[in-house]
């Protein structure tokens, strides 16, 4: 009997694209005891909002839970640091996961430290014990083509970032391509040195889904795919059994015609959806124009801070447009204030700058200063840069 197809749609797509790890930060949460699978997404979202000066449009995220579903594992970059090419590649591929990814579920009986090996990086992680997902995660950019003493020095980095001196070390690295089953993918761990020992880690598919960093509405997509892909193709197996039952008789002929104007009324059901999905590729290509636009919210935020006096403390930063930027802001001082907008106000790539929103309350007073700097005060960065989002890098 013919096999259901696997999660690889084609010779020319790869079941797996793997993102650079050091480009990431994560962090892990205890999850709400009672809290529904369907809400666990909406949890993450609003955990990243308290972490990321940046809206979420500007991340690519994705989150693992662990199997008794008392924590979840949260992971994030920012989306100008990949470059168009790479990110033109995640589009043939079924899942798109950090390169440390497939080391994510694994469980020891003490507190251990796992230093995986991949392409581009090596991440440590740092586990406490039976309870799956690390507690930390530090990764660094090494390059496969490393010679001993550089990978010799970032192992050191990484183990001295964990603060994990003495803990066990395993050294682990994945050992082949990523095989793809009914219920999910495999890998194949071993340790980066050679030897034996090899583990295999199931990554089921419905988490593979929740794991993926690429837009939720481009993920979406490809799970229609996929779905449409299986009733494809069990569509030409139907197929193929009414050619069978047109031998055997006119009696099955009508039958068979039968079976044909039901696919063909499912064909009918389906041109909603391909309309639907038409529009959501015109949306896409909107937010893709918009990412390669001349916006520098990274050097809007280091150019507001020149006039800041040391009493002004930032809380959160959001890039409006591509001159706008608002900030929010606490200050003892209420004269700081003044000060800073004046400051602002005088710096030569300010068109405008304005205090809003003060509010005097017992740590402080709280406000908002919203900055419209001059069209053309940026110039636009060459290339999609490898500043960290959070100082550290994937600390």
């Amino acid at each position: 009997m013919p096999s259901v197809p696997t999660l690889s749609r084609s010779s020319s797509s790869s079941v797996v694209g793997d993102a650079p790890g050091d480009y990431f930060f994560v962090r892990r949460f205890e999850l709400p005891a009672g809290l529904p699978e369907a809400e666990v997404a909406g949890f993450v979202e609003l955990q990243l909002e308290e972490l990321s000066p940046f809206p979420l449009e500007q991340l690519y995220h994705g989150h693992v839970v662990s199997s008794s579903r008392d924590a979840v594992l949260v992971y994030a970059a920012y989306r100008r640091r990949f470059a168009a090419e790479e990110i033109e590649r995640w589009a043939r591929s079924t899942f798109v996961f950090p390169d440390f990814a497939p080391a994510l579920r694994l469980r020891f009986d003490r507190p251990t430290v796992v230093l995986f090996r991949s392409q581009t990086a090596l991440t440590g992680m740092r586990f406490d014990g039976p309870r799956e997902l690390p507690v930390q995660v530090v990764s660094r950019p090494l390059r496969i083509e490393a010679d001993d003493d550089e990978a010799r020095a970032v192992r050191e980095q990484v183990v001295a970032r964990l603060g994990a001196a003495g803990e066990p070390l395993r050294d682990l690295r994945v050992t082949s391509t990523p095989e793809s089953r009914a219920q999910g993918l495999a890998y194949v761990l071993g340790p980066d040195a050679g030897g034996g020992g090899a583990a295999e880690v199931l990554l089921p598919t419905a988490e593979c889904w929740a794991m993926d960093v690429r837009d939720a509405t481009f993920v979406s997509q490809q799970r229609r795919r996929m779905r449409v892909d299986l009733v494809l193709w069990r569509c030409v197996l139907g197929a193929a059994a009414v050619v069978a039952l047109l031998v055997l008789g006119e009696l099955l002929l009508l039958g068979g015609r039968g079976y044909a104007g039901w696919l063909a009324g499912r064909v009918r059901d389906q041109a909603p959806i391909v309309a639907s999905l038409e529009d959501k590729h015109t949306v896409a290509n909107r937010l893709a124009d918009f990412g390669e636009s001349g916006l520098s919210p990274f050097v809007m935020l280091a150019t507001a801070s020149g006039p800041k006096p040391a009493s002004v403390y930032f809380t959160r930063a959001t890039a409006e447009g591509r001159n706008n930027l608002t900030i929010d802001a606490i200050t003892r001082n209420v004269a700081d204030m003044n000060a800073f907008e004046a400051g602002l106000r005088n710096l030569p790539e300010v068109e405008r700058a304005e205090v809003q929103n003060s509010r005097a309350q017992e740590d402080g007073t709280t406000f908002s200063v919203v900055i419209q700097f001059k069209s053309g005060a940026f110039a636009r960065a060459p290339g999609p840069g490898r500043a960290s989002l959070v100082a550290g890098g994937g600390s």
